[in-house]
């Protein structure tokens, strides 16, 4: 059963096309894109660049059609940083990044403009965004100790990007990140992926923040992501 899936995921990746590539050089020292989100007929791509005087974040906003390069965001920042994930949601795309060790929140408008910002004092790195229309959900790692980490999840009010509510398990201790978070529209749940030490560690919350099951995959690796089919059933992938 096994191979004959393998077989036929490998057919059915050969028989996709690719319609478009394409390349972004900043001629900087180091770049990497890392979040990805689409609304209409625009794709926003989050990531940075790293050079000696420190890191540019930046926001790419291209055509999904042909990947033609729109308009593309700077923020220029003195030491480390980079842009984890984005949503849009409304009439603005929320940004959330990593600045100098916390976690740190973007709102801009859809053409780019109009930035707005908001530094949490928390030391770690937010990876995943998502919306419901009214409020932020954030997934990533607190730091704790020396080498410490630990999941946490924020919850933010849109309208005026006030903190609403957070969680941080407990049970995920010393080596645990969360590496993505979904919201299930059927049961109104979220489910939050990522792992604990070396195994797959899941988390299902009320929008609330309360938790309503953890569940422990015999799997060594990391859950990077889920996504949900009509009938409200969640699918995880990862390593």
């Amino acid at each position: 059963m096994i191979l004959i899936t393998l077989l036929l995921l490998v057919a059915f990746i050969s028989a996709v096309n690719v319609e478009w590539r394409v390349f972004t050089d900043h001629s900087v020292e180091g770049e990497m894109p890392i979040g990805l989100c689409v609304e209409g007929q625009y794709i926003y791509a989050t990531g940075f660049n790293r050079s000696l005087n420190g890191a540019s974040l930046y926001v790419e906003k291209r055509d999904v059609r042909d990947g033609r390069l729109i308009k593309t965001w700077k923020s220029q920042v003195k030491g480390s940083g980079w842009l984890t994930g984005c949503v849009v949601s409304g009439n603005r795309l929320y940004v959330v990044g990593y600045v100098n060790g916390t976690w740190s929140i973007f709102s801009l408008n859809l053409d780019l403009s109009d930035n707005r910002v908001n530094k949490s004092l928390v030391r770690g790195v937010p990876f995943f965004v998502i919306s419901d229309g009214r409020f932020l959900y954030i997934a990533g790692y607190e730091s704790v100790g020396i080498d410490g980490e630990r999941w946490r999840v924020e919850k933010w009010n849109i309208g005026n990007l006030s903190l609403v509510g957070i969680y941080s398990p407990s049970n995920v201790k010393y080596l645990g990140r969360a590496l993505a978070i979904g919201l299930n529209r059927e049961t109104h749940q979220l489910w939050v992926v990522g792992y604990n030490s070396t195994n797959w560690h899941l988390e299902v919350l009320r929008e609330n923040l309360s938790s309503v099951a953890v569940l422990r995959p015999d799997l060594r690796g990391r859950a990077l992501g889920v996504v949900f089919d009509e009938e409200g059933n969640a699918y995880v992938y990862g390593i």
